[in-house]
C-alpha cells in the first residue's frame, strides 16, 4: 500500500461504516468545524458507530477531519489534495448514504480550513439481522516529496445488524385476554396488498394452524396460555447476493511462474463494486469469498479476473470477463481455459413471531343472603351478605353504589340490590337479583277519651291496646274501658307485621262523674270547635318537664313546644292554618302523656 493510500484509512473506515449506497436519500448531516486532532492527522468522529437493529430507523451523523498538510507516521510530509469515495458494497439492505459533497469527492487543500471539513449521513432502515463486512473503494490523490501519487485501494468493516426488539413486529391480535372464553382474531402487519412472494404459516396453539394471510377468528373456551406464532415469508427484494467466486482456470501465466489472482465485480457501469485480495503464487482453483455484493434483478454485471504483477512485467494483466446477469444463479462459466464458479443466494425477509392469548377462569357466581331477611318495616334494616371475593361493587338497580366495595351491606330502603365481584385476574361475576321490600309502618295511633272509654279513628290495622305496657286481654278494638289509673296506650299493626306505638296516656277512672287528675289541674281548652285558632290552659304543681303538641289522626305532628323543669300555672295563644279535620291536644311530663283532648277544627 502506497502513501496516499495509507494517510486516508481513518476517512476510508468512516464511510464504510456507513453502510449506505452512494446516493442521495440522506441529506442534512451537520458539519462540525471544531473537530480537530493535534498533531494533524485525518481522523473520524465519532470513531465507532451504534450497531443498528433490523426494522427500526437507522439516522447517524458523521464528522471528518482532513487536514490539508500533515506528516505522516513515516516522517514524510504529506499533501492531500484530492479524495475520491468510488463506491461501496456489502452493505445491509435498507440504508442510505449521503456526504456533505454531493460528488462524494473532497478538496481538503483547495481552502483550508473550510475545506478540510466534511460530514456524512446514513439513515434508513435495516431489515436484516446479521454481521456485515462492507467494502469501501476509494481513490487518493497526494503530493509529497517524490511528487503526485495517486492510488486505488478498499477497505473492509463490519457493521452489525441486531434482530428487531419487537415480539409482534409481524402480526397483531385483536381480544388476546379474557375470561372463561375468548374469541380472537389475528391480523397480519405484513400485507401482500395482492402481490405474490408472500407465505403465511400460522399455529393457534390449540392444535389448529392456518396458511391464509387472513386468518380466521378462534374461540378459546378452556382457561390457559395459548402461544400463537406466524411464520412470515416475504420474497419480494430485486436482487441476489454474490457470495463468492473461485476461479477454475485461467489462460494468464506469471512472469516467474504460478500466477498472483484477484478478480474485480463491476456494474454495467464499469464501476468497480469489488475487488479481491492478490492470492499470490496459486494456480487455480482459488476462491474467494465475497462480502454479499448484490445483484439487482435489473442490472447485468462482469466478473473480471487479473494477475497481478506488482510492477516486474508492466501492469497487471487482465485475463477474461464473465458477463453475468442479476438474476442468475449459482453456476460455472467457461471461455476455453478460462472458467469460474460463483454462488449466489436469494435473500429473503423472514419473520417468526408468538404472542400469547390468555383466557382466565370465570370466577363463580356470588351468592347474596339477606340477614334476617329480604322483607322488614321501614326503620329497620337488612344485611346482606356475599359470598367470598377478592373485590366487590354493590348496585341499587343499576346505580353503583359509592363507597359499597366490602362483602356486606347494610340497607334500609327498597329496591334490586346486586352485587358484582372481581378476582384478582379481572375478571368479573354478578350475582342474581335479591328484592328488598321495607313495608310502611302504619300511622302513630291517636285517642281519646270520652268518659271512661278511649276511642280512637284509626282502621284497617290489627289493634292492641295496653294498660302500662302490657296488653290488655281482649281490648283489640276502636274502644278501650278505663279501669284502673296507670298509662294507657294503642299498637296497630300492619298485615306484614309492622307496628306503630301510640304515646303513653295517663288516665284514672271517673269518680261521681268527676274527672280528677292528680298532676296538672286547671286544665282548660277553648274555644272548641274553633278555626285553628285557640287558648289554652293548665296547672303544674310538681317541677317536671311539660311538653304541649297537638297532632292529627294519623299522629302526625303540628305543634311542638317544650318547657324544661317547668311549675306553675301554663297559659298560651295558639294559632295553626289548620284545615278543618279532628285533632288532639297532648300535655306530657317527664316524656308521658298525662291529658289527652279533642281539638275540632271547622
Amino acid at each position: 500500500m502506497q502513501i496516499s493510500s495509507k494517510i486516508i484509512v481513518g476517512l476510508v473506515i468512516a464511510m464504510m461504516t456507513f453502510n449506505v449506497p452512494l446516493s442521495a436519500q440522506c441529506p442534512g448531516c451537520v458539519t462540525n468545524m471544531n473537530f480537530i486532532i493535534s498533531p494533524a492527522a485525518p481522523a473520524i468522529n465519532p470513531d465507532t458507530l451504534p450497531d443498528g437493529e433490523a426494522g427500526q430507523y437507522y439516522n447517524e451523523d458523521l464528522n471528518f477531519y482532513l487536514p490539508a498538510q500533515f506528516t505522516h507516521s513515516s516522517g514524510t510530509n504529506v499533501t492531500l489534495n484530492k479524495l475520491e469515495v468510488l463506491s461501496v458494497s456489502g452493505l445491509p439492505f435498507g440504508l442510505n448514504f449521503q456526504s456533505s459533497s454531493s460528488s462524494n469527492t473532497f478538496f481538503p487543500s483547495q481552502n483550508p480550513p473550510t475545506t478540510e471539513h466534511g460530514c456524512a449521513k446514513i439513515c434508513g432502515t435495516p431489515v436484516f439481522p446479521g454481521n456485515y463486512n462492507m467494502v469501501v473503494f476509494v481513490r487518493a490523490y497526494v503530493n509529497t516529496i517524490i511528487g503526485n501519487q495517486t492510488s486505488d485501494d478498499s477497505f473492509v468493516i463490519p457493521i452489525k445488524i441486531l434482530p428487531g426488539s419487537s415480539g409482534s413486529a409481524s402480526f397483531s391480535i385483536t381480544n388476546a385476554t379474557g375470561c372463561g372464553s375468548v374469541t380472537a382474531s389475528f391480523e397480519t402487519n405484513l400485507h401482500s396488498n395482492g402481490l405474490s412472494g408472500y407465505s403465511y404459516t400460522w399455529n393457534f396453539g390449540n392444535g389448529l394452524t392456518s396458511t391464509a394471510e387472513n386468518p380466521p377468528a378462534m374461540t378459546y373456551s378452556t382457561p390457559g396460555q395459548y402461544n400463537v406464532s406466524c411464520h412470515t415469508v416475504i420474497d419480494t427484494l430485486p436482487f441476489n447476493y454474490l457470495n463468492s467466486v473461485t476461479v477454475l482456470g485461467t489462460s494468464c501465466t506469471d512472469f516467474l511462474g504460478t500466477p498472483d489472482i484477484y478478480i474485480k465485480v463491476k456494474n454495467q457501469s464499469d464501476t468497480v463494486l469489488h475487488q479481491t485480495a492478490i492470492v499470490l503464487d496459486t494456480d487455480p482453483p482459488v476462491n474467494f469469498t465475497l462480502p454479499g455484493i448484490q445483484l439487482y434483478h435489473n442490472q447485468n454485471y462482469t466478473i473480471e479476473v487479473w494477475d497481478e504483477d506488482g510492477g516486474l512485467a508492466g501492469a497487471d494483466d487482465f485475463c477474461k470477463a464473465f458477463q453475468i446477469a442479476g438474476t442468475s444463479t449459482s453456476t460455472s462459466l467457461w471461455s476455453g481455459s478460462d472458467g469460474i464458479s460463483f454462488v449466489t443466494s436469494r435473500p429473503v425477509l423472514t419473520y417468526d413471531d408468538t404472542l400469547t392469548v390468555t383466557v382466565y377462569p370465570q370466577p363463580p357466581v356470588p351468592t347474596v343472603t339477606p340477614v334476617p331477611t329480604a322483607n322488614t318495616c321501614a326503620g329497620d334494616s337488612i344485611l346482606l351478605n356475599a359470598s367470598a371475593a377478592a373485590n366487590y361493587q354493590w348496585y341499587n338497580d343499576t346505580a353503583l353504589l359509592m363507597g359499597a366495595v366490602s362483602q356486606t351491606l347494610m340497607v334500609f330502603n327498597s329496591g334490586k340490590y346486586f352485587l358484582v365481584i372481581t378476582d384478582n385476574n379481572g375478571c368479573q361475576a354478578q350475582s342474581d337479583t335479591t328484592y328488598v321490600n321495607f313495608y310502611a309502618n302504619p300511622p302513630k295511633p291517636t285517642f281519646w277519651r270520652q268518659g271512661d272509654t278511649l276511642k280512637t279513628l284509626l282502621s284497617g290495622f290489627n289493634l292492641q291496646w295496653y294498660f302500662n305496657s302490657n296488653p290488655i286481654n281482649g281490648a283489640t278494638g276502636q274502644t278501650c274501658l278505663i279501669t284502673a289509673t296507670g298509662l294507657y296506650s294503642l299498637v296497630a299493626t300492619s298485615t306484614q307485621g309492622c307496628s306503630t306505638p301510640s304515646d303513653q296516656v295517663y288516665y284514672q277512672p271517673f269518680n261521681n262523674a268527676i274527672e280528677e287528675f292528680s298532676l296538672i289541674s286547671d286544665f282548660v281548652l277553648y274555644p272548641n270547635p274553633n278555626k285553628g285558632h285557640f287558648n289554652l290552659g293548665f296547672s303544674i304543681t310538681q317541677i317536671a318537664d311539660v311538653t304541649v303538641c297537638v297532632r292529627n289522626v294519623l299522629g302526625q305532628l303540628l305543634f311542638y313546644e317544650t318547657i324544661p323543669g317547668f311549675i306553675g300555672l301554663y297559659q298560651k295563644e295558639i294559632q295553626l292554618d289548620l284545615p278543618a279535620a279532628l285533632y288532639f291536644v297532648d300535655i306530657k311530663l317527664n316524656g308521658i302523656v298525662v291529658r289527652c283532648e279533642k281539638l275540632i277544627v271547622n
